[in-house]
């Protein structure tokens, strides 16, 4: 089989053991099997500061495809931190290699969006939209910028009104 072929091969549907995505995939990685498990990186609040942690953009799968044209995809069933692989009746859940190349594109655009903490971009004076609460779709200008709330400028019903916010309630218009 030519490199070519290899590439067109249609990638399958790997379900994992709950919060074994990691072993699977270096137990696959092992069985010299193409692999791929998309990630995304979330921000968190604890103790009040945000914390960054990279997870599977689709919790417990991942995609498999043979490296080579003689391996089978029978052991994948029975490695470390793999339940199954998923299948629609009796036939394998296929990928064709297209979509699995959008999933890395929009990987690393995410992977750019998210790497400052939300709300980190909001300056005093920035156009901004409100995400959530009961002024979602609002927009304003950011007042104020402290640690952990900014004040927005809002302009409702044609008075100004000062609102305090959430950093991750808001985003840049």
């Amino acid at each position: 089989m030519s490199r070519e072929s290899v590439s067109a091969t249609p990638w399958y549907v790997v379900f994992s053991k709950p919060r074994q995505e990691q072993q699977a995939l270096q137990q696959l990685l092992n069985q010299e099997y193409a692999v791929y498990l998309p990630m995304l990186t979330e921000w968190k609040r604890k103790a009040g500061e945000w914390r960054s942690q990279v997870v599977p953009m689709f919790p417990r799968y991942m995609f498999v495809r043979p490296s080579r044209p003689q391996q089978g995809l029978g052991p994948v069933r029975s490695t470390l931190g793999v339940s199954n692989l998923v299948r629609f009746g009796l036939e394998m859940a296929r990928v064709r290699p297209a979509l699995i190349s959008a999933l890395h594109e929009l990987e690393v655009a995410s992977a750019r969006l998210r790497a400052q903490p939300p709300g980190a971009d909001l300056a005093v004076g920035l156009p901004v939209e409100i995400l959530e609460g009961p002024f979602a779709g609002l927009r304003g200008v950011v007042q104020a910028s402290a640690r952990d709330r900014v004040v927005v400028l809002l302009d409702v019903l044609g008075r100004e009104a000062r609102v305090r916010l959430d950093r991750g309630a808001l985003a840049a218009a």
